[in-house]
């Protein structure tokens, strides 16, 4: 072979290979899987969606608490020309006599527990729970008297129930955004708020919103006690008893909810229970078991009242707490105006707390409480049933 012919074979077979070299890099390039962009880093309101039910975190018990923290100020800002209720007189002057009680505590624990003392400052007013009674007398002592944070001693005695007030927002908001949206919350704090008569209400030495409040508290802690998929039910269930304890020490209202929540728990639970004692287990409602020791403990502990003669006084007579529940068996009844007719005793006409609802409720909440209702009525198992 000629060394033209050499040359033109081996610029043959260099042209050959390098072409299939370029074809082998192709079908690499193609048979490769493609490379993906590097997620993007989240940011703070990735997890924000106003339309989807929520378990809520820290960003939506900062929005919580700026509902609070705004309606107590709208609160403070508008009672300056409220005038006073009937019951907040005998309010501020227990909520001072307490206040004795609390200087007492600071400077000699030891006198301030004797019972003599404890009957001479809590006598006053004990036909009522001692709890927001104790919040006025300290909020009066500290941000009125001592202080001077608020300009009038009635404004001081009032704040507590404004943050009552306030609170029942908060609670409400994640209550709505755990159980169907954040846009839920939201709109169900704000449509409480402006309720005229909770309004009103919230400005007051009074005892209605603050137990509103706990009342939900203590509905909301058992709503996540029996909730299967949460890994703390039991704490939730603990807690549900000592929020009942606090509720009791606000008013009277709340003693039937162990009744209630155990009706519920049966309805909800009742197919368990019996597939539990079949297996030899046993099946019981924790939040009812705590509400009924540490319930009662927690009740008992924050009314210094009710320290002496719980069950029983002297010479067998019925003890304090039946003289409380008594009282309010057999409290006087108000009289009622309804369409006209002025009411002093019972029969009391069966419709008018409907009717108060529809004349104090404004029509936008009532028509969105209608459609929600009859919209969600598949929706029962977000509660529990």
């Amino acid at each position: 072979m000629s060394d033209a012919e050499t040359k033109e074979t081996a610029e043959k077979s260099g042209a050959e290979a390098s072409a299939a070299s370029e074809e082998s890099t192709a079908s690499a390039e193609k048979s490769a899987p493609a490379k993906t962009a590097a997620p993007a880093a989240k940011g703070l309101f990735d997890r924000w969606d106003w339309r989807e039910k929520a378990s809520p975190y820290w960003l939506d018990h900062v929005l919580g608490f700026a509902l609070c923290a705004l309606y107590v100020l709208l609160l403070v800002k508008t009672t300056r020309n409220l005038g006073y209720a009937r019951d907040e007189g005998f309010y501020f002057d227990a909520a001072r006599s307490y206040a004795r009680w609390f200087d007492l505590l600071a400077t000699n624990w030891r006198e301030a527990v004797q019972r003599a003392n404890v009957d001479a400052f809590w006598q006053v007013n004990h036909e009522h729970p001692a709890l927001m009674k104790s919040l006025f007398a300290l909020s009066w002592k500290y941000l009125f008297v001592k202080h001077k944070v608020f300009a009038e001693a009635g404004t001081a005695m009032r704040f507590p129930g404004m943050v009552m007030g306030g609170l029942s927002l908060w609670l409400i908001y994640i209550m709505g955004t755990r159980a169907y949206s954040r846009r839920a919350g939201l709109v169900a704090a704000l449509s409480f708020a402006f309720i005229p008569r909770i309004f009103y209400h919230s400005h007051l030495d009074c005892f209605d919103v603050p137990v509103t409040f706990w009342w939900t508290l203590v509905v909301y802690c058992y709503w996540r006690s029996i909730d299967e998929t949460n890994n703390h039910a039991l704490g939730w269930g603990l807690l549900t008893g000592v929020a009942w304890g606090f509720a009791l020490n606000v008013k009277f209202n709340c003693f039937m909810l162990p009744v209630v929540f155990l009706i519920h728990w049966f309805v909800v639970r009742g197919r368990h229970v019996g597939e539990s004692s079949k297996k030899g287990g046993i099946s019981a409602p924790i939040a009812v078991l705590s509400m009924l020791t540490l319930g009662i403990a927690t009740f008992i502990a924050l009314w210094p009242w009710m320290w002496f003669d719980f069950l029983m006084g002297e010479g067998g007579r019925p003890g304090r707490l039946g003289e409380y529940l008594g009282f309010h068996w057999n409290h006087p009844f108000y009289n009622m105006e309804f369409f006209g007719h002025n009411y002093f005793r019972p029969p009391f006409p069966r419709s008018y707390p409907y009717a108060m609802i529809a004349f104090t409720v404004p029509a936008v909440t009532l028509v969105l409480f209608f459609v929600g209702f009859f919209s969600r009525r598949g929706s029962s198992r977000r509660w529990g049933l």
